[in-house]
């Protein structure tokens, strides 16, 4: 028997930053693009931005680009790698 809708609705914000996650592994993307591309999975706005915020999601303003912001999960761009994520501290 499948998950209940309730069920369903509930993992929600988990799966939304597993997704989140693989969105955003490889490199940064504009705010505006995952939200959309989110959307286009099923994701609400809202369950995204808390996944983020869970993540520790950093949202930095891109001054270049029409003050749209990048989201990433990096929290040291100046770090030899490149960009060190959480997990790899």
């Amino acid at each position: 028997m499948g998950l209940s809708r309730d069920d369903r609705l509930a993992d929600g914000p988990a799966q939304a930053a597993r997704w989140l996650t693989a969105r955003l592994a490889d490199e940064p993307a504009y705010g505006s693009d995952v939200l959309r591309e989110a959307a286009d999975e099923g994701f609400a706005k809202s369950t995204v931005q808390r996944a983020a915020q869970h993540l520790g999601v950093q949202k930095i303003r891109s001054k270049d680009d029409g003050n749209r912001f990048l989201w990433s999960l990096c929290f040291d761009p100046d770090a030899s790698d490149g960009c060190r994520r959480r997990d790899r501290r």
